[in-house]
């Protein structure tokens, strides 16, 4: 207990452990917000999506694993897709300058260039960590039904 009054009492430490705990747990600065936050959101909102469904779907509260390892690859998808727009910083209008730039200078085609590896891989690493997180909470489930 002694430790801790100490970390308390003396604030230059203290203060360092604070910056120390938001830096570690809370590593957004502009440029990272900016880019993640959106692309976080499409990821876990397309996912919830694609669950919901298939569990309106099915009439049942249990989602199938393929249910799963679909809406897992998809929201890999969403989020490579929100993070491949523009790179942080590069345009000032965010997507409107973005757009407007490539259509000027490379035509259509300069949207899609280098997103297919990204998709390749997006969608199996994914469906594959999702489908972990379900396993794992089945089983917890099963382990303790009422926790």
């Amino acid at each position: 207990m002694g430790w801790i009054y100490l970390i308390v009492d003396d604030v230059n430490t203290f203060q360092l452990c604070v910056r120390l705990f938001v830096y570690v747990f809370f590593p957004f600065d502009k440029i990272y917000s900016n880019a993640n936050l959106p692309a976080n959101g499409a990821y876990f909102v397309t996912y919830e999506y694609i669950q919901a469904q298939a569990k309106r779907l099915t009439g049942s509260n249990e989602v199938s694993m393929a249910a799963t390892l679909l809406a897992g690859g998809s929201s890999g998808i969403a989020y490579w897709i929100v993070i491949c727009l523009a790179p942080p910083g590069y345009y000032k209008h965010g997507i409107r300058s973005a757009f407007k730039d490539l259509m000027k200078t490379e035509g259509p085609l300069a949207l899609y260039r280098g997103i297919s590896a990204v998709m390749i891989r997006a969608f199996p690493a994914n469906a594959a960590c999702f489908f972990g997180i379900e396993l794992v909470n089945k089983a917890f489930n099963k382990i303790a039904p009422n926790f």
